[in-house]
Parts: C-alpha cells; sequence; structure tokens
C-alpha cells in the first residue's frame, strides 16, 4: 500500500547525545531524516528508529548522508520498518495558481508536543507526533534553495518549540516534496524552512542508493499537477512492468534523430507548442516520449530543467483544473497518449492554452497510431494561434528504433538491462527467489531463440526478457516462444498477489487467466464497473457449466480486489490493464482460442457491461489486428451477434478514430460475420439490410475508390433501421459516451446517398471480400539547421566546378557533338539530384543505372577536359577525380532533399504482412 504520512512516520533516536528527530519510510527499510539529528557531532555511527504505526524500533546506520543539504538516510531492518509500505514517489512544486495551490502536510515529534505523563506513582516522558497542513508557495525561498512551508495550524508561539520537527518529509498529494530543516526566525513559529525534494535526486549518491534498495530509480513529478497525470505503477517483478516503456528498463536507441528533433522543438522560444508522434505499435513511440521528458528534466542546472508526464484520460481532478497548466514557472512537457481518441480533452486544453497566461513554456506531446484522419483538421483549427505553432509532425518507423544500432546488438543490451533490473528487484524482496543458474553469461536459457531478421523493437525486448528468465527461473525454460515465457512469468507474478492478499481464495489459474482477459478488454472507471465486469467474465469462462456454479459475492469481490492490485490505474479509473499491448494481446487471444472462438462475442455484448466498456473492448481488439488478426474476426462475429448494440460504436467511432487499415479490417471482417449470420438466420434479412448498408458506408467514406472496387453484386439497401431488431438489447447508461443501445437515427449516420451491399447469400460463406490496394504518400521532413546552409554552399561549388570542366571541355573541340556537353553534364546532376532527393525509389535497375550513367558522363567529361588542357592523368588523380564526382553527387542530393523534402508513396493492401508490434 501507498502508506499515508503518519503511516510512515518513525521517531529517529540518536542515544549518543539525547537527540530525538523525526523521518520518514520512503521504501521498506529506508528511512529520510535530518543530518544533524544522527550525525550532530559528525559521526555515522547507528541510531535507533522507532515506528510510529505500531511501535517497532530497529538500530538503523547511514547508507547516505550529505551535511550541506542537512539529509540522511538510514538502513534498517526491511522486516520491522515499513514491511508493508510502497516506495515513495518524488514530486516538485511547480505552479503558482493561488486559487487551487494544493495543501501539504507532514507529521513529526516537535517540542511543543512533548510531555509528562503520570503513571501510576512515575511520570514518563512522552514526544506526541503532530500532523501538521499547510501550503507552499514555490517562489518564496527561492534564492537559498529552499521551500516555505506556511503553517495553516496554530503555530506554538516560538519557532524554537518546532525542535524535533526536522527531517519529517513533506507530502503533497502522495509525493515527497521535501525535507522539513527548520523553522524560519522572526516569524513567530508560522514558517518552516523544507529542503525541496529535487535538490534531493540531484545530490551524489542519493537516487542510487534508493534505486539499490527499490530496484527502480526514483522519479521527479510535478505534485501540484500531479491529479491530472498517470501515476507511475509500483516496481514489480513482472514481465508487464519490465516491458513498460515508462519503467525504462532498456536504454533507448536508435532514434536518435526523432529524440533530437523533439528536443529542438522543446526549446524553441514559442510560449506553446504541439507536436506528434505517430508510428505503428511497438516502434517505441511512448519510450522515445518518456526518455525525452527524462533527459528535459535532467539538466546541469536546476533552473533550467523541465517537468511534466503523460496526461490521465480519466484525471482525478476535473477539466476546470487544468488551468493549473497555464502557471507552471517550469517549463512543462505534457504528453497524451492515444491521442485520436482523445480529441476532446486535448481540444479543450489546446483552447485553454491559447488565452493569454503568465507560466512559462508549454510543450504538448501526441502520441498516436496514424494521423491521417484527425490530426490535419485539428493542426488546421489551431495552427497559428498561441497554442499551436506549424504543428510539428514525427513519423516513427518500425526500424527507427535499430538504426545504427542493429538487431543483435538491440538485443544484446536488452538481456544486459534487464538481467540488472531483475536482479534489483529481487535484491529489493520483490519477486520470488530463483536457484542461482550454474552456466555461464552466454548460455541461453531458451531451447530455441527466434530469428532476429526483421524484428521490431518490442520484439526483440521480448525475446530477450524471455532468455533471461528463462536462464535465471528453468520453470520457464520448458517453453519454446518468447510469448509463453513471458505469460507463465505474469502468472507467477498473479500467484504471489493473490496469496498475499486473498489468503483464503482458491487459486483457479485459467478463471484468473480470463478475468485478466476481461480487465484488459473492458477496464472499469468505478468499483461498480469492476465487480460488474468480474461478473461478466466469470459467467463467460463459465458458459455451458451447470447453474450450480454460480459466482459467490464474496468471490467475486476477492477476483476484482486482485485485479485491482495486479495492475492499478494510475489515472484516476478504477483498474488498469496488463501491458504492453503486444503481451496483453497475446493473453487475450490465448483466452479466446481456448473458448472455442467464443469469449469475445459472448463477452462484449454481455448486459452487465456498459457502452464505454464494450468501446474499449472494441478499440483494444483494433488495435491488436496487426498482430493478433483471429481477434478482429471474433469481435466481428460479436458486433454481427448484436449489431443494434456494438454497430454504431463501430461505424461512428472506431471508424474514425482507429488508423484506417485498422478500422478497414474490422469492417471487412464485419461484412462477411453479416453475410455468414444471414445466411444461416432467416429472421436476420431485415437488419442485415440495415447493417451491411451501414458497414457499406462507412467503407466508402474511408477508401471510396477502394471501396468500390471490393464489393459484389450491388443491392438497394433501406437507409431506415429495422423497425423491432431481432437481437437483444440492454438498458441506455445515461452516462455512457453513446447514450442508445438501439439502432435509431441518433446512432446510425445515413449515407450521403443509397448504399449497396453484397446481396444476402443463400447459403454460408466464409470468403472475404477483395481487399483493396491503395498507396500512401509520406513526406518526410526537410532538415533545417547549419547543416542545410554548409551543403547549399558546396553542392553550389560542386556545380560551378562541374560547368566549368564541362564548358571547357567543349569549346575546346573542334568537334560540334561536344558542343552540348556542359548543360549534358550540369542538367544530368541536377535532375538525378532532384529526383533522387526529392523522392524515394524503390532499388531495381533504373535506380541502379542512372546514378552510375551520371556519375560516367562526369568523370568522363573530367578526362576530356585534362586531355583538352594538356593536363597528365595519372590513378591518383582519376580516382581522386572519381571520388570528388560521387561526393559531390551524394551532397547534391542531399542539399535538395533538406531544402524539399523526400517523398516516399507506399503501397500496402489490407492483407499484407502483419509484423509484431505494440505499443
Amino acid at each position: 500500500m501507498g502508506g499515508t504520512p503518519a503511516q510512515r512516520t518513525v521517531e529517529v533516536c540518536n542515544p549518543r547525545v539525547g537527540v530525538v528527530g523525526s523521518g520518514s519510510i520512503i521504501a521498506p527499510g529506508l528511512v529520510l531524516t535530518a543530518y544533524h539529528v544522527v550525525c550532530l557531532k559528525g559521526d555515522n555511527k547507528p541510531v535507533i528508529v522507532r515506528a510510529l504505526e505500531g511501535g517497532c524500533q530497529a538500530d538503523a546506520e547511514v547508507v547516505w548522508s550529505d551535511a550541506e543539504l542537512d539529509a540522511v538516510l538510514l538502513r534498517t531492518d526491511r522486516a520491522r520498518i515499513g514491511t508493508d509500505l510502497t516506495a515513495v514517489r518524488w514530486g516538485q512544486l511547480t505552479c503558482e495558481h493561488a486559487a487551487v495551490r494544493p495543501v501539504c502536510t507532514m507529521t513529526g515529534f516537535p517540542r511543543a508536543m512533548s510531555r509528562l505523563l503520570t503513571r501510576g506513582d512515575q511520570e514518563t516522558a512522552v514526544d506526541d507526533p503532530k500532523t501538521v497542513d499547510g501550503r507552499i508557495k514555490p517562489g518564496s525561498g527561492q534564492r537559498s534553495d529552499f521551500y516555505v512551508f506556511e503553517i495553516g495550524d496554530a503555530p506554538p508561539g516560538s519557532h524554537d518549540l518546532w525542535k524535533g520537527m526536522s527531517g519529517a518529509a513533506v507530502f503533497c498529494d502522495d509525493l515527497v516534496v521535501g525535507l522539513a530543516a527548520r523553522a524560519a526566525e522572526h516569524w513567530h513559529g508560522q514558517m518552516l524552512l523544507v529542503v525541496p525534494a529535487d535538490q534531493l535526486l540531484a545530490a551524489t549518491g542519493f537516487a542510487e542508493t534508493i534505486t539499490n534498495v527499490t530496484g527502480m530509480p526514483p522519479q521527479l513529478r510535478p505534485a501540484d499537477l500531479n491529479p491530472l497525470l498517470t501515476d507511475l505503477r509500483d516496481a514489480q517483478l513482472s514481465s508487464s512492468h519490465l516491458l513498460n516503456p515508462h519503467s525504462r528498463v532498456v536504454p533507448l536507441s536508435g532514434t536518435v534523430d526523432h529524440l533530437r528533433a523533439l528536443d529542438e522543438w522543446c526549446l524553441t522560444s514559442r510560449a506553446t507548442d504541439v507536436a506528434v508522434i505517430t508510428g505503428t505499435g511497438g516502434i517505441g513511440k511512448t519510450r522515445l516520449a518518456s526518455e525525452l521528458l527524462h533527459r528535459l528534466s535532467h539538466t546541469p542546472r536546476r533552473q533550467d530543467a523541465w517537468i511534466g508526464g503523460f496526461l490521465a484520460d480519466n484525471p482525478r481532478r476535473q477539466p476546470p483544473e487544468y488551468v493549473m497548466l497555464t502557471t507552471a514557472r517550469r517549463p512543462l512537457l505534457i504528453v497524451v497518449d492515444y491521442a485520436e481518441t482523445r480529441l476532446d480533452q486535448v481540444r479543450h486544453i489546446l483552447d485553454l492554452l491559447a488565452a493569454p497566461r503568465l507560466g512559462g513554456r508549454i510543450r504538448l506531446l501526441l502520441i498516436a497510431r496514424g494521423r491521417d484522419n484527425w490530426w490535419p483538421p485539428l493542426r488546421r483549427a489551431h495552427q497559428g494561434t498561441a497554442a499551436m505553432g506549424v504543428g510539428l509532425s514525427v513519423e516513427a518507423t518500425a526500424t527507427d528504433a535499430l538504426k545504427g544500432i542493429g538487431t543483435a546488438r538491440t538485443y544484446a543490451v536488452a538481456k544486459t538491462a534487464f538481467t540488472e533490473c531483475i536482479g534489483l528487484l529481487q535484491q529489493a524482496g520483490l519477486g520470488e527467489e530463483w536457484p542461482v543458474p550454474a552456466v555461464g553469461p552466454g548460455t541461453t536459457g531458451m531451447r530455441h531463440l527466434p530469428a532476429m531478421a526483421d524484428k521490431t523493437v518490442i520484439a526483440l525486448h521480448m525475446a530477450a526478457l524471455a532468455d533471461v528468465l528463462a536462464k535465471r527461473n528453468p520453470a520457464l525454460a520448458v517453453f519454446d516462444r518468447p510469448m509463453d515465457v513471458l505469460l507463465a512469468h505474469e502468472e507467477n507474478y498473479w500467484r504471489r498477489v493473490a496469496a498475499a492478499r486473498m489468503p483464503n481464495v482458491a487459486f483457479d489459474i485459467g478463471l484468473v487467466r480470463s478475468m485478466v482477459a476481461v480487465q484488459r478488454l473492458t477496464g472499469a472507471q468505478t468499483r461498480r464497473d469492476a465487480r460488474a465486469a468480474v461478473s461478466a467474465g466469470f459467467e463467460v469462462h463459465h458458459h455451458g457449466l451447470p447453474a450450480t456454479t454460480a459466482p459467490q459475492a464474496g468471490d467475486l469481490a476477492a477476483y476484482e480486489e486482485i485485479l485491482t492490485a495486479l495492475y492499478p490505474s494510475g489515472s484516476g479509473a478504477r483498474w488498469g490493464a496488463m501491458g504492453p499491448d503486444l503481451l496483453g494481446a497475446a493473453l487475450v487471444a490465448e483466452v479466446e482460442q481456448d473458448s472455442g472462438g467464443e469469449f469475445i462475442e459472448r463477452l462484449l455484448p454481455h448486459p452487465h457491461l456498459t457502452n464505454a466498456q464494450r468501446y474499449q473492448g472494441l478499440t483494444v481488439i483494433t488495435r491488436a489486428s496487426a498482430t493478433q488478426p483471429e481477434l478482429v474476426t471474433s469481435a466481428a462475429r460479436a458486433v454481427a451477434a448484436a449489431p443494434a448494440l456494438l454497430l454504431p460504436m463501430v461505424t461512428q467511432r472506431i471508424a474514425t478514430q482507429a488508423a484506417p487499415e485498422s478500422a478497414r479490417d474490422l469492417l471487412l471482417n464485419l461484412q462477411n460475420a453479416l453475410i455468414e449470420r444471414a445466411s444461416e438466420d432467416d429472421d436476420f434479412a431485415t437488419t442485415f439490410d440495415w447493417a451491411a448498408g451501414a458497414v457499406t458506408s462507412t467503407l466508402t467514406q474511408l477508401r471510396p475508390a477502394d471501396h468500390r472496387r471490393s464489393r459484389a453484386a450491388p443491392r438497394t439497401v433501406a437507409t431506415e433501421p429495422p423497425a423491432k431488431p431481432t437481437m437483444s438489447t440492454a438498458e441506455p447508461d445515461p452516462q455512457d459516451p453513446l447514450k442508445s443501445h438501439t439502432p435509431d437515427e441518433a446512432e446510425v449516420e445515413p449515407a450521403p446517398s443509397a448504399p449497396t451491399v453484397a446481396a444476402r447469400p443463400a447459403k454460408a460463406t466464409t470468403d472475404a471480400l477483395p481487399l483493396p490496394v491503395h498507396t500512401r504518400v509520406v513526406i518526410h521532413a526537410p532538415r533545417p539547421g547549419v547543416m542545410r546552409i554548409l551543403s547549399s554552399s558546396v553542392a553550389v561549388m560542386y556545380l560551378a566546378l562541374m560547368g566549368y570542366v564541362s564548358g571547357r571541355a567543349s569549346f575546346a573541340s573542334s568537334d560540334p557533338s561536344f558542343w552540348g556537353l556542359c548543360p549534358a553534364v550540369v542538367g544530368s546532376n541536377l535532375v538525378f539530384a532532384f529526383f533522387f532527393g526529392h523522392w524515394r525509389l524503390r532499388l531495381g535497375y533504373p535506380t541502379v543505372l542512372v546514378p552510375l550513367t551520371v556519375w560516367a558522363l562526369t568523370v568522363a567529361t573530367g578526362g576530356v577536359y585534362a586531355e583538352s588542357e594538356r593536363i597528365s592523368l595519372s590513378i591518383p588523380v582519376a580516382v581522386v577525380w572519381s571520388l570528388m564526382v560521387g561526393g559531390g553527387m551524394v551532397l547534391l542530393t542531399w542539399t535538395v532533399r533538406s531544402w524539399t523534402g523526400q517523398i516516399e508513396v507506399v503501397e500496402r493492401s489490407d492483407s499484407a504482412t502483419r509484423g509484431q508490434v505494440s505499443e
């Protein structure tokens, strides 16, 4: 559990000098307190710590100290001090909005609370604790590098009476923002001076000491903005934690160019700006944003350090609190993941940032899988306003993360990082103890390693982690596939949590797998939603079994508590979900296969779920279409089974927010599912006409030209929905994003003209409709900067030299055919540069022969020039001239690309090979 300030408070006793101070448990067995309490005479000898909650006491030794900051870290027995507590989060106060300034809290043992108690015939001195609330105004005390804690309670009247409070940690929204140092003089005990947490984390050895104890490095967050941001999960020895991009276990590799471009975007002089990172799953978009935030926040000078985090999709504070963003004193980077599904939230923030404000620089970084269907209109609406400049767009590809490092090196670096992190986590007491393997560091744990060619970075990381886990835990070495190793290791994590939290509940691993899959698909904003989802998952898992297996309320509540503990939300919702996307999709696919292909079809229309949960399930499955296409087929069957309930979500929201390829996959599978159901159910005819018309209309809007080629024999469809749908419906939920469950005019978009669909077949068929082939034009951004000016200057000099050499050679010749040599040489170089620099061409005979022809013509012209000027040729001179021509041609094409950008035409079909991708 996180623990309140009182639960983390300890009394620190230095028996050598009789000094008593306060301290706080920042991790099991690790206490933060004041230097002058422990090392009053300069020694580092052990002291005694006594927990406020429970009264346990233990000896503690100094493991880190800094006299200038007046801070000490003490290591003590974790079995006695802080056993049930997790590591604290660290925060910094960044905003100056007086109306919503958060309350800060500390608990300690000030002298004013000391008293004598009479017990029998004896008087006993007692140091009572005092919890103090107050506020910190970041502008106060900044020249002396202190926070000024203004006490909201009644002060004791003299600053001397606060002695004993030194060493208490100051909390703001459950984050430690500083360490109480002393009372401020001349303020009658109304102010305490606090050492800011960012100074502690920047001190030599402090962060490293915490990392060695907790297994993960501490990260600084904006405490006053924390309710708006996604919280960081506690470190766990689980596959999902180790692969989470927010954990930053594996160093970032490859995407140096993207990181540099985003860094330059952040450091521009604009007060506010917006950028977007797009690309398929598993290429490291979230990891790139996390690394950018980390680097900006770790600058050599504290006053230049940035602060920020990932915006929660369900903030614990309501949208009006976004006004806090406008008063940040530090430069602020806010990241919005899955931005294409959160456009209302993005627009709200952009409108707020476009108004006049007094804060520092703010950057809003959006992450999405595609941008064609939402980014252009968003940019047009805000481009040129105070909120957005040009609207930087960064498109990441699957090869970017491997650029310059390669698959083998990426794999090796990941293995080393995972090995070190697992060792730290085990040292911190997180996870089971494994026997030390009697194998060398190069020995492979898995029996069969996957081929590493054409792998995405997430696939390489998963294979590397599976290899490390199989090597360290022999029980996992029996599996052949990395995904099986990772899921088996995740199951061990489930067992540990269940045994610790619910020891009296029978643990059914099959049921837990289904429940985790439900959690991944549906999510839950409230406890009520979570228990309803657990109930639905239980019924779906036990479908077909006797009614005697009906769930008990206590068991359902126990499973819901376990799921909440396994994957906490961090964003204000009741549930989080297992990640990354690739791992979660693989688990859902296994549960779907074990159910005989009925799990999703029975879960999504289940009456216990809300519309928001159904929509999330469809969204998760659509994102997984590239790696788990069978899930899309199952989702299509679920929609065909209850079109009045689910079809509007697909046609009105999924199709407009998902990547076009993923949306088209779902729609084409839905066409087949509707045709199959119509062939089996004669009563489905009227509903089929409406549903098929809606799907066809949506496909036409996605790609009109491509979709026309994919249709079969046309048939006119009624634009009105059926009067009496044949499928069951659920009651409307007023809090759901889709208010109605019936296909009326409020939910179904009528086609702009009468749509046509394939005729309803007389018998079942599973043949897929013809898949369209389309092209996509990608313009890679030009490269500004000093290099562009320098390359342009050298390129012009190269052209001038070629013009001079070819001109002299042509006019010196008596043969009239040589007179066109000058325009031929200069023109061919220019044509080559503009064509090959501006377009990214596929490898083929023309793309090889044309550059060689231009190069040979230019080199030969040099020979003609040498002969006309009677210059003796030698092999070294010829080699130098040839290299000069080749280098000039390359520089010329690079210059053209840096000024105009490079165009790439990508052809893709809906049946394209799916790579292994995940967020």
